[in-house]
């Protein structure tokens, strides 16, 4: 009555283990549709599957303290069938090392060793059952522990917030800048500034000019002060008086007449 009384439970207990892996089944295929329905009636027959799990889940957890009684008890029938096939086989050992020294006859020994084989026969098919047993019900406990998490429905869901580009009173700091960029964009900035000409005032190019033309002393140890160039292009049209190395005027910038 008792093994027909747990074998009915089992019996449910797998119906509902069968139900809920086909719902998880269901849910993880409502992406298939794609495009041809709305978010709204996706996210609507998901959470009828979600609501579904979630009653066979209630209904598993109400055979968790049976199943995991049983378990307990299939643990200890299995370390008792260890302990008697440890038990068969120092005993079939012990009558093999007897026999070899002589205490037992030819007889003796196979009689102890057709007994011994028989005993780890039936204890080895005991381990395969209660190990077998034992597995089921650990994935049917694992089975009852978790569920998927109930869809929310995005028209519900408040709108998130704009980023801002500027700092607000809500405390809530703007985009962080790329630190990386904005140093390659300094060291670009750097090297263009390094490769602009540097300007030049028409009063030193004159003088390198004038130090060019005139010869140096010889190396007697003499050193002469060089003439200073002056002034004696005037300009047409405001008068005033430019170098003779220069192109425009210093003053109003007309072209200068060469002399």
């Amino acid at each position: 009555m008792a093994d027909k009384k747990t074998k009915t439970k089992t019996n449910a207990v797998d119906s509902l283990l069968a139900a809920k892996q086909q719902l998880e089944e269901w849910i993880e295929r409502l992406d298939l549709a794609g495009d041809e329905v709305t978010e709204e009636v996706r996210i609507r027959v998901k959470n009828d599957y979600d609501g579904r799990l979630a009653g066979i889940m209630e209904e598993l957890h109400q055979y968790a303290g049976e199943l995991e009684e049983a378990l307990k008890l299939e643990v200890a029938s299995r370390e008792t069938l260890w302990e008697e096939e440890r038990h068969g086989k120092e005993k079939l050992s012990e009558a093999q090392l007897r026999h070899t020294v002589g205490e037992h006859s030819d007889k003796e020994w196979q009689e102890i060793q057709a007994e011994v084989d028989d005993t780890l026969t039936r204890v080895g098919a005991g381990l395969e059952k209660a190990t077998g047993e034992i597995s089921r019900l650990e994935d049917v406990l694992g089975a009852m522990t978790s569920a998927p998490k109930k869809a929310e429905d995005p028209a519900s869901k408040p709108a998130a917030a704009k980023p801002s580009r500027k700092g607000t009173s809500t405390g809530k700091a703007g985009p962080q800048r790329d630190a990386f960029k904005e140093k390659e964009l300094t060291l670009i900035k750097s090297d263009t500034a390094n490769l602009e000409p540097a300007r030049v005032e028409p009063e030193k190019v004159a003088e390198e000019v004038i130090k060019e033309t005139i010869p140096r002393p010889s190396s007697i140890g003499i050193e002469m002060p060089l003439p200073k160039a002056d002034k004696t292009l005037k300009c047409g049209e405001c008068n005033a008086m430019n170098f003779p190395t220069e192109w425009y005027c210093e003053s109003c910038g007309a072209e200068l007449a060469s002399l």
